[in-house]
């Protein structure tokens, strides 16, 4: 191991401890202050500010790449990553480089604010676009909006994807205040844009742009929404919102099988998967996160397949094996300790085999399939979380 690649691992050391030594705090007062401490780089910014439960993350992709393919210089800030942590943080595609990271994150410890995971990512993803000089920042929220660290921003564009039940905990258990806290992202006299599914009795602005359609799915309802807010910014449309990032209805062959990996994770996510797949019966490998509405995210699959098979991955955040049957205790269903084994062992015909769930499964499963990918090579929040000590909150 090299001495630069060593300093980033014990950059992103420090950085995850704040994962298990803090609990999640929603709030701006933090990351305002963080902020402030480097600088304020996001006030030289021109950012599209998306949240959304589901298909934010599509959409940022989609404007983003287009914004590039349209000639400009695009910063891009989405997250969880799947295999390196340096997916979360790009210019024009390129990922963050690891010496970045360490000089980024040495730069934010040293001003000694408190401040958690998401807070400190956050602002380093700011830092680093500003003095990269791009053009446009397509920045995702990480959960919900009003009080999410990136709304310190003051975006060109508001966009708000589509709206249902997830992190209810934290949102709330109802259409209505979930909509709100999404809505949240949304600033005085700046365009926002809505996808088919958010109710406009609940967004307050005088220049609101509503996506309106009976999508067959999701792809096809991100690809308007992207191309709302491209006509927005005044920007040509073009093929690139075609594409997608990895693990969105991803389509990979291996060893004479076709896989289809998609991170939907909640009921509504779930039923659309389901519903663009078509097939009787498909075969299905699943992990869940925990905290998630796990009962209800099963109860969607099984209405399509009774061949499921759960797995539980080498990740914290996983739900293992044992609590997942217990939501479905009357269930024959297989299940396997990684995604790697169930890959190996399950029988299928020449259908496509369907790997879906949690951000958390997906590195294993590309792994697996043939995807080369750089990796931080270990598991750092598994790392760090066995080497702290008992009582620490995480998120």
């Amino acid at each position: 191991m090299s001495d630069h690649y060593h300093e980033y691992l014990k950059q992103l050391d420090k950085l995850y401890i704040l994962n298990t030594s803090k609990m999640m705090k929603l709030g701006l007062e933090q990351p305002q202050e963080l902020h402030q401490a480097v600088g304020s780089p996001a006030d030289r910014l021109n950012i599209v500010h998306v949240a959304g439960t589901n298909g934010k993350g599509s959409v940022c992709f989609k404007v983003a790449t287009a914004l590039q393919e349209a000639g400009y210089k695009v910063g891009l800030f989405s997250s969880p990553h799947i295999s390196s942590y340096r997916e979360r943080i790009r210019v024009n595609g390129e990922m963050i480089s690891e010496e970045e990271v360490t000089v980024g994150l040495s730069k934010l410890f040293d001003t000694d604010v408190s401040a958690t995971f998401f807070e400190v990512t956050t602002i380093l993803a700011l830092d680093y676009f500003a003095r990269k000089n791009v053009d446009w920042v397509v920045l995702e929220t990480g959960l919900g909006g009003r009080l999410d660290a990136t709304n310190i921003v003051t975006p060109k564009v508001s966009v708000i994807t589509s709206i249902g039940f997830d992190h209810c905990n934290f949102l709330g258990d109802t259409l209505e205040q979930i909509t709100k806290e999404k809505a949240g992202i949304i600033k005085p006299g700046i365009p926002v844009v809505v996808g088919p599914t958010v109710s406009t009795e609940y967004i307050e602005s005088d220049d609101l742009h509503h996506v309106v359609g009976d999508f067959e799915n999701y792809e096809i309802e991100n690809r308007a929404i992207a191309a709302k807010v491209l006509e927005v910014l005044g920007v040509p449309p073009c093929d690139a919102i075609d594409r997608a990032p990895p693990c969105r209805f991803e389509r990979i062959s291996h060893s004479g099988r076709e896989y289809i990996l998609d991170v939907a994770h909640n009921p509504q996510g779930l039923n659309r998967l389901f519903e663009r797949i078509g097939k009787a019966n498909p075969t299905v490998i699943c992990g869940l996160s925990k905290g998630k509405d796990i009962k209800a995210s099963l109860e969607a699959i099984l209405k399509y397949t009774n061949k499921l098979c759960l797995v539980s991955g080498n990740h914290q955040r996983v739900e293992t094996i044992e609590n997942l049957k217990k939501m479905i205790p009357d269930k024959s269903i297989s299940a396997y300790k990684s995604v790697s084994e169930a890959i190996e062992k399950i029988l299928s015909d020449n259908e496509p085999i369907i790997i879906c769930g949690s951000f958390f499964i997906m590195e294993e499963a590309r792994k697996t399939l043939g995807i080369k990918e750089q990796t931080d090579d270990r598991d750092l929040q598994e790392h760090i979380q066995k080497s702290m000590p008992a009582g620490h909150g995480k998120i």
